[in-house]
């Protein structure tokens, strides 16, 4: 299974916002992630609201109020999960991404 990788953005996120957060998840060259059937992806115990193919990238959206346990600081890591189907098989995966989270 190759490795994904994840950005989070905005790099700052504010726990008291009630607004949405996005990763810009990616697979490396020579995969098409449009092959991969991404589904149930969470960050931090958020599923995601909304998903989609945009270019060589899957975009998930997540609210900030659905994130579980995530504590302020200058560097908090943020883990994505998500499982795929690639032709006949099923494979969960998951990346990460450090951001600054305020309250």
């Amino acid at each position: 299974m190759p490795p994904v990788n994840v950005k989070i953005e905005p790099g700052t996120l504010n726990l008291k916002s009630k607004g949405q957060f996005t990763a810009k998840i990616s697979v490396p060259e020579g995969y098409n992630i449009q092959d991969w059937n991404i589904h149930n992806v969470s960050c931090e115990g958020a599923p995601a609201v909304d998903g989609k193919i945009a270019g060589d990238k899957y975009i998930a959206k997540f609210n900030r109020q659905d994130l579980k346990n995530v504590l302020p600081g200058q560097a908090v890591t943020l883990t994505v999960k998500l499982a795929f189907h690639h032709d006949v098989n099923e494979a969960l995966t998951q990346a990460s991404d450090t951001v600054k989270v305020i309250k």
